[in-house]
């Protein structure tokens, strides 16, 4: 997968005239710039004499690149100033050239000469553009000069083109920052700012720093954010020199118009720079001098501004989609595109809508029901491991670490989620199977779905999002894309994180990017991966409230599973006649900790472990159809702790399961936990995955209903699990049914 480091590429080009002055001079400063700024120089300088030094920024992911258009920026020159020429090729691309005022009529000519090659990328210029440079003080102090600006044009009716350009400060860098990239706390860093803002105090901060960092917020009134880490449609930046070697820094975001809040009336622009007690903040449109401190959000201070001037009759154009969303609390895609970027134009966009709250993330799904694909041979609700061979959405969330979730979700109701990791240019399974709670439905041409997301699925701090859509199986098989390829990429490939842009997952659950990785994630990243599963409900989905709920930790152990059982202390009778570490017929009937494993076949194993020490194992072939019976293990109590105040105690237990017990090809499992004596009234029954509350099909507990059972990641516990072990065939021979 290419890195995204290597999104910009960079490369020299130099045109030289027929003068040979200067040339010792160039050939260092050039040397230096590489220095300066960390380049890695893909072709030398020559050192005869260069009159005009052009470094060319090439980001391969921008649509100008995809048409083999370059970014060319002025990096060193000689003569009296420097000027901007800008024009807009014609397939919509933008192309700035920063041409010097030459002395010397050679370097004109060479000017002259490089100007003329790109006429045939470039039309006239089209639209008015606003162009505001920076002369005082946050606090209305006059500055001897402006060492910044800001402009505002268009590409399209559809977008806006914000551009900075200031005296390069050389200011510490966000660490672990790839350039071109959303960075949140950009503010802190050598910025500038561009707000625009309506009467209702409805406003967008556009935040641009060096090296293509930026930010774009939302806000719907005084410093209330309601959106952050907007992804741009593009990002462009160089750094050039005057002709007194003063370094200039310049980035470039086109930025939606649906971004925009309606009706804009006022702006202002700012720059920031420097570090501590040396902090320096500069405004368009200043506080007075007697204000208190520097406040950008101040929205008294802005000046006027007229952004039909750039994009016609923007301001008679009613909120955005986008910004009802937000407004609303969800953030909303559609995916229009097929992976290579080209247009979807055989049916209607899929819609992706993603709200949530400090528990869980709420994903709806709207889709036309494309019909080409069978029916996936799954259980609806239930996960389905070759699912994106069939028509199927899938979203992905992913931080900063490529630590990232993918979740699939079929017309039928079928799932599938996975937890992924990509380090050290490999690729990580960490978890798959796990449960999800999925209802969808088709009706007639379309086709919808909601699934509650756990939180503690998420990665930690979240902060890329990709989605793609597929349908039609075999070598017609269509894939579409949220943020695609580019259409010179040979295949499509959902995992090419370099293609995801940046996401604001604080918007849907407030505080995600604070909040420490999950137990679920600290546990699939461990050595050895931890498998931990806590029975919080009652066998009817009736939440547990009155004490722990039990918690069963796997783990491999070599050639065994290691189960870690841990749960509340009751202190019920201990089976008569019982002997710890020994089999009890019945254990059932007693306080203990059940867990079930099952394969396709509805071959299963259940292991049920007591607080007094025994246990008792079964295979089975078919629901409650017992093969074979009191299995010898490996297991000890090693706490049983009685409680007090009429609160339960705790005990915990450690058993090895030999890997022949397991049936092959485990991939559902169920786990449960039974205390209270029936003379009393007080036996309770507890599911890992119950059935549901108040549902006529399952009037009571019943352990053995199959269909309640959910999808496990069992082959990720690295033991042998694809044969028939001899444990097994020997109970299948006993019980008449022997298997090749």
């Amino acid at each position: 997968m290419t890195s995204l480091k290597n999104d910009l590429t960079i490369s020299a080009t130099i045109f030289q005239s027929a003068s040979s002055a200067h040339a010792s001079e160039e050939a260092n400063s050039t040397s230096s710039v590489d220095e300066y700024f960390g380049f890695e120089k893909k072709s030398s300088f020559s050192e005869s004499s260069t009159d005009m030094q052009v470094m060319t920024y090439l980001n391969p992911k921008s649509r100008a690149a995809r048409r083999g258009i370059s970014q060319l920026w002025l990096l060193r020159s000689h003569g009296p100033g420097r000027n901007a020429i800008r024009r807009q090729s014609s397939v919509g691309d933008r192309i700035w050239i920063s041409v010097a005022r030459m002395a010397r009529s050679a370097s004109m000519a060479v000017a002259a000469a490089l100007l003329m090659q790109l006429t045939v990328l470039c039309i006239p210029a089209r639209a008015e553009s606003l162009e505001y440079a920076i002369m005082t003080t946050w606090n209305n102090i006059s500055l001897a000069a402006s060492n910044a600006k800001i402009s505002i044009d268009s590409s399209s009716s559809t977008s806006l083109v914000v551009t900075a350009e200031a005296v390069f400060s050389n200011d510490p860098v966000p660490e672990g920052v790839l350039s071109g990239s959303n960075f949140v706390g950009l503010w802190d860093y050598e910025v500038m700012d561009l707000f625009l803002a309506n009467d209702q105090d409805q406003y967008i901060q556009i935040e641009l720093s060096p090296y293509g960092l930026f930010c774009v917020l939302l806000f719907d009134g005084e410093r209330q954010n309601i959106r952050y880490s907007l992804p741009v449609d593009d990002v462009e930046f160089s750094f050039d020199t005057d002709s007194s070697g003063v370094w200039y820094w310049t980035t470039q975001l086109t930025v939606p118009t649906q971004y925009i809040p309606p009706n804009i009336t006022k702006f202002n622009a700012y720059s920031s720079h420097g570090v501590g007690e040396s902090r320096v903040y500069e405004a368009y449109s200043p506080a007075p001098r007697d204000a208190a401190q520097p406040d950008f959000h101040n929205l008294v201070y802005f000046a006027p501004i007229d952004l039909d001037e750039v994009v016609p009759d923007l301001s008679s154009r009613p909120m955005s989609e986008l910004w009802t969303d937000a407004q609303e609390g969800r953030i909303r895609f559609h995916i229009e595109t097929f992976w290579n970027g080209t247009a979807v134009e055989d049916h209607d966009a899929i819609t992706v809508i993603l709200e949530g709250n400090s528990d869980e993330v709420i994903l709806s799904i709207d889709a036309p029901f494309i019909n080409e694909d069978p029916a996936p041979p799954g259980q609806p609700g239930h996960a389905f491991v070759d699912l994106f061979k069939y028509e199927v959405v899938e979203v992905f969330f992913l931080n900063a670490e490529e630590q990232n979730i993918e979740i699939e979700i079929g017309p039928y109701g079928e799932h599938w989620v996975l937890l992924l990791w990509t380090k050290d240019n490999a690729y990580y399974q960490l978890r798959h199977s796990l449960p999800l709670d999925v209802v969808s439905t088709i009706t007639g041409s379309r086709w919808s779905a909601t699934a509650h997301i756990p939180v503690e699925y998420l990665p930690p701090q979240v902060n890329r999002f990709n989605a793609f859509a597929q349908h039609i199986r075999g070598a017609g098989r269509h894939e579409e894309s949220l943020y695609p390829q580019l259409d010179t990429d040979s295949e499509p490939d959902s995992h090419d994180f370099q293609y995801y842009k940046s996401f604001d997952m604080n918007t849907i659950v407030p505080g995600q990017s604070e909040l420490p990785m999950s137990q679920l994630w600290s546990d699939s990243i461990a050595t050895p991966r931890l498998f931990r599963y806590s029975v919080a409900t009652e066998w009817n989905s009736v939440p547990i409230t009155d004490h722990q709920p039990a918690e069963i930790v796997l783990s491999n152990e070599g050639d065994s599973v290691r189960m870690n059982v841990t749960a509340a202390f009751f202190n019920d009778p201990a089976p008569p006649g019982g002997t710890p570490g020994q089999p009890f017929p019945g254990l059932f009937n007693y306080e203990v900790v059940e867990m079930f494993f099952l394969n396709a076949n509805d071959e299963y194993l259940e292991v049920e472990l007591g607080p007094w020490g025994e246990h008792l194992l079964l295979l089975l072939e078919g629901e409650r159809n017992t093969i074979a019976s009191e299995l010898s293990l490996d297991y000890a109590v090693d706490l049983r702790q009685e409680g007090t105040d009429g609160q339960p105690g705790v005990w915990s237990g450690s058993a090895l399961i030999p890997a022949s017990y397991f049936p092959p090809n485990v991939t559902r499992m169920n786990a449960y936990a039974i205390h209270g004596v029936d003379a009393d009234n007080t036996r309770t029954y507890e599911a890992l995955y119950p059935a549901p509350e108040n549902d006529p099909q399952y009037p009571a507990p019943d352990f053995h209903r199959l269909d309640l059972f959910q999808g496990m990641d069992f082959n990720l516990l690295d033991v042998p699990n694809t044969e028939y072990s001899d444990v097994w065939l020997a109970a299948l021979g006993d019980a008449g049914h022997h298997k090749a």
